[in-house]
């Protein structure tokens, strides 16, 4: 197994860390170390204002350990990946700030004309999520075959790349009249018919983006399956956070595809212990699967635009911050920012505590709804923000009562 490196992996099962921090234990290392530099011992370092208003009681966020370093598990593949503390995060010279000039997120479908991308529903999820930053939706970018349209401006898409066996005629990404090539090929697994360009595809939402007016961010939404390099198998998406970018794909979130990728179903997230379709959870077996689905291309979505807001791939907690490298990694993470990210959005979103119960109540709303209240995993999310809302407000009134 490979070896995290104990000096910069807080959650290490041994002491290491701990002691090199000044703490008797790893089990005693306080939260308000991640976001401090290293080697910091508790008596110099103190929470801040921010930091517990953001957090609560941040006790209850799950650590990663030696534990999750499992084989095909992105820790595992990458266990020197580097952490990104809450300095580190403010000082990165990639991050944009959200500002009056760049203040809203788009979200707009890539597709074929028949093609059903629910685009309205995941804006809605990503306003509740990032709370403050104004969302909306676009009409959508069709994807065109790029052999059968004659007499119209064309341009291929930056990125190069030679093609592989299995090739298939390229596409197109219609933006403001004009065609940006988008290569295909045969889907390697046989799961899908074809596979686009994950890159090709960015070009064409980088070429809408220059003609928004206050973008902060563009997240584009296909049901293509998507590949990356030639040697991917798939892609679920990808972000370009400086640039503001991020697209991710429908295709292997469906359902019905579970079987496939190892039944990643039977490991998906839920709130103290599995969540059963029981008749209050479903009404149909269509609207379950659609819900589901919905909901886990919403979980990619947040991820993605994470990115997009500066954050790195979290390797301190569980949360919806952490790298994946499969289906199966990337259906049993939490769909909830840890206490570094939820500081780390706080920063960049600009928010007072008080936002913080707006952002809860506009979440819980989302959830609750019909599009979502199908979905075990968003049955879950739901049940874990009640339950956090229960907790601090049962401290709350310990502190008046102390009072």
């Amino acid at each position: 197994m490979p070896k995290v490196k104990r000096e910069r992996f807080v959650c290490a099962p041994d002491d290491e860390v701990a002691q090199a921090m000044g703490f008797a234990s790893h089990a005693k290392v306080p939260l308000h170390a991640l976001w401090r530099p290293f080697g910091r011992t508790g008596a110099q370092a103190n929470v801040s204002k921010t930091a517990s208003n953001v957090t609560g009681n941040a006790n209850c966020f799950p650590r990663l350990t030696d534990a999750d370093l499992k084989p095909g598990f992105d820790l595992y593949e990458d266990p020197e990946h580097p952490p990104q503390t809450l300095k580190e995060f403010k000082t990165d010279s990639d991050r944009r700030d959200v500002g009056p000039k760049a203040n809203t997120i788009y979200v707009v479908g890539v597709g074929e004309a028949e093609s059903s991308v629910p685009v309205a529903a995941i804006a809605q999820y990503v306003e509740a999520f990032y709370h403050g930053i104004k969302v909306t939706v676009l009409p959508m970018l069709p994807l065109r075959s790029w052999n059968d349209v004659e007499d119209e401006p064309k341009r291929k898409a930056t990125t190069k790349g030679k093609g592989k066996s299995g090739s298939l005629s390229p596409l197109g990404v219609e933006v403001s009249g004009s065609l940006v090539r988008v290569r295909a090929r045969a889907s390697p697994d046989g799961v899908g018919v074809r596979q686009v360009n994950l890159n090709d595809m960015i070009d064409g939402l980088l070429a809408r983006m220059e003609t928004l007016k206050n973008a902060y961010a563009i997240l584009g939404v296909t049901s293509e399956d998507l590949f990356e390099g030639n040697d991917d198998l798939f892609t679920m998406g990808r972000s370009y956070g400086g640039s503001g970018v991020a697209l991710i794909s429908l295709a292997r979130d469906n359902p019905a595809l579970d079987d496939v990728a190892g039944d990643p179903a039977a490991r998906e997230w839920s709130f103290a212990g599995p969540v059963s379709n029981t008749p209050s959870a479903t009404s149909s077996p269509a609207s379950n699967t659609n819900s589901i689905w919905l909901y886990r291309a919403c979980c990619t979505a947040v991820h993605e635009l994470g990115h997009c807001l500066g954050m790195d791939h979290c390797i301190y907690f569980h949360c919806f911050m952490q790298g994946s490298a499969s289906l199966l990694e990337a259906r049993s993470q939490p769909p909830y920012p840890c206490p570094l990210e939820l500081v780390k959005m706080s920063a960049a979103l600009k928010w007072a505590p008080e936002h913080l119960r707006q952002r809860e109540e506009a979440l819980r709303a989302v959830l609750a709804s019909l599009s979502f209240s199908r979905a075990p995993g968003a049955i879950s999310h739901l049940a874990w923000l009640t339950a956090r809302r229960q907790e601090q407000e049962a401290k709350e009134k310990e502190v008046v009562e102390l009072v």
